[in-house]
């Protein structure tokens, strides 16, 4: 590993930096439109400017994209998806904690507190890794309705099958 500092852009061989947004054409809302689910607005905007390309032109353009998104009900919903995800985690413990674990647990041992405490781990792990990544989703950053439920399905099929395990595993203790 070497540690000398990389090539400058110019000397740069295709393909080298894959991290970079690709070189901008004329067009710039295009490009906008095509790379600003992919990369964040402040790496655009330099490679914009690098590109030669005003401060005004590109705030231009930004605002058109907006309008457009706004039009067809495209926004960031990466903290509203993770909202979500996060709610139907916690409901899910309460309703399975307070309709299921509560009334099987009687009796001279009570295993309710370590059931819904266990549940509470079970579900805090993927649901924290769920609202993490729904945080920081690209794909999320210009999404209408259908995107956040697709995106939500997964965690909510993980939040099913431990929400199930739980209720099947105390309705054998009964």
């Amino acid at each position: 590993m070497s540690d000398a500092l990389p090539p400058p852009p110019a000397d740069q061989p295709p393909g080298w930096n894959t991290y970079a947004p690709p070189e901008p054409g004329a067009d710039v809302v295009a490009y906008l439109r095509a790379n600003s689910t992919r990369y964040t607005r402040e790496a655009l905007d330099a490679r914009l400017a690098a590109a030669g390309h005003t401060p005004e032109a590109i705030a231009t353009a930004w605002s058109q994209v907006q309008s457009e998104d706004s039009a067809a009900g495209r926004r960031d919903r990466r903290g509203q998806t993770a909202g979500i995800i996060a709610l139907a985690y916690l409901v899910t413990w309460l309703l399975v904690t307070v309709l299921v674990i509560v009334p099987s647990g009687g009796g001279t041992y009570s295993p309710v507190a370590l059931l819904a405490g266990i549940l509470a781990v079970a579900l805090f792990i993927p649901g924290i890794i769920a609202v993490a990544i729904a945080r920081s989703a690209g794909w999320l950053r210009r999404a209408g309705v259908g995107r956040v439920v697709a995106f939500a399905f997964v965690p909510m099929l993980i939040l099913f099958a431990l929400a199930g395990t739980c209720i099947s595993a105390t309705q054998g203790m009964s």
